[in-house]
C-alpha cells in the first residue's frame, strides 16, 4: 500500500490513523478488530446488509464475466453507447497528472481505460468497491498496465478516508441501488478536497426498465419494483453548484457538485 494512502486513510471507529502492523494488518490505537489486508486490498470493518449486502453477492458470484458481459454483450446490445458515455464521463472529470483520484463503486476499473496512460501513471488512485471479486478484477487490470493502485472493500456510505483527501472524487454505476445514496453522496464530499467538484452517476430509469428488468441475471432483482430515481436530490444543501446532465438519449446520468472553500 502506497504511503499517500496510508497517510489519509481513517479508523472507522474513532478520528486515529491507521498503520500496517507487522503482522499485515491495518491496525488503528483503538479499535478491537484489525482491518485484514490480503493481496494489497483493505476490507473496511462495517455491518453490510439490505440492496448493498445482495448486490455484494450478486457480484462476487459473477465479477469473473463482468467485463466480458459488458464489453461482448453490451456492444451486441447498445454498440458503442457505453464505450462513448463512459468517455463524456471521465472528460467532464477534468483530471490533473499528479494528482489524487478516489473511484468509488470502481468495479473492475473500466473507468480508468477512459484516462490516457500517460496521465494515468502519474496519479495517486485510490479504489473501493462493495465486492471483493470486482477489487480482484480490479487488480488484475491495474496488474497487466503495471500502475499502482490501493483497493478497499467497502461501501459507499462509510468511507475509510479523512475529510479532504482527494482532489477527483467520483462514483459512476451502482449509486441508484445504495442503501442510501444521500449518505454516499454525503461521503463523497466529505473525503473531496475543499473547491473540488464531485461526480455521481448511473443509468435512468430507461435502461433499469428496459433491460435490467429483462435480462436473465438481473430481472430477479427489480421484478415488481418501481423506480423513481432523483439522483439531484441527493446534494446536500452544504454543496455548491450542482448541475444534472444526461448522455446517451437519456439513458445515463451525471449529477456533480462543488465542495465549499474553506
Amino acid at each position: 500500500m502506497q504511503q499517500k494512502t496510508l497517510q489519509i486513510l481513517k479508523d472507522q471507529f474513532d478520528t486515529d490513523p491507521l498503520c500496517i502492523s507487522v503482522d499485515g494488518q491495518l491496525a488503528g490505537s483503538a479499535i478491537k478488530i484489525p482491518y485484514p489486508v490480503r493481496s494489497l486490498n483493505a476490507n473496511t470493518i462495517e455491518e453490510i446488509n439490505g440492496n448493498n449486502l445482495q448486490f455484494k453477492r450478486f457480484y462476487n458470484r459473477f465479477y469473473w464475466g463482468y467485463d466480458f458481459a459488458e464489453n461482448a454483450i453490451g456492444s451486441l446490445l447498445y454498440g458503442k453507447h457505453i464505450k462513448i458515455a463512459r468517455q463524456l464521463r471521465s472528460n467532464m472529470l477534468k483530471i490533473k497528472p499528479g494528482s489524487s483520484v478516489l473511484s468509488v463503486a470502481c468495479g473492475t476499473g473500466g473507468d480508468f481505460e477512459t484516462i490516457p496512460p500517460a496521465v494515468l501513471s502519474t496519479l495517486h488512485i485510490v479504489g473501493l468497491d462493495i465486492s471483493g471479486g470486482m477489487v480482484r478484477q480490479c487488480r488484475k487490470k491495474f496488474n497487466k498496465w503495471n500502475i499502482g493502485i490501493d483497493l478497499f472493500v467497502g461501501s459507499a456510505e462509510d468511507l475509510p478516508f479523512n475529510d479532504n483527501a482527494f482532489d477527483t472524487v467520483f462514483s459512476f454505476g451502482g449509486i441508484n441501488f445504495f442503501n442510501s445514496p444521500q449518505k454516499a453522496v454525503r461521503e463523497l464530499i466529505r473525503v473531496a478536497k475543499p473547491g473540488t467538484r464531485v461526480f455521481y452517476g448511473d443509468e435512468t430509469e430507461l435502461i433499469i426498465r428496459g433491460s435490467y428488468q429483462k435480462l436473465l441475471l438481473l430481472k430477479h432483482f427489480f421484478k415488481g419494483k418501481e423506480f423513481q430515481i432523483n439522483p439531484l436530490s441527493w446534494v446536500p444543501p452544504t454543496a455548491k453548484n450542482p448541475a444534472y446532465h444526461t448522455l446517451w438519449d437519456g439513458k445515463m446520468y451525471v449529477v456533480s457538485c462543488e465542495k465549499k472553500k474553506w
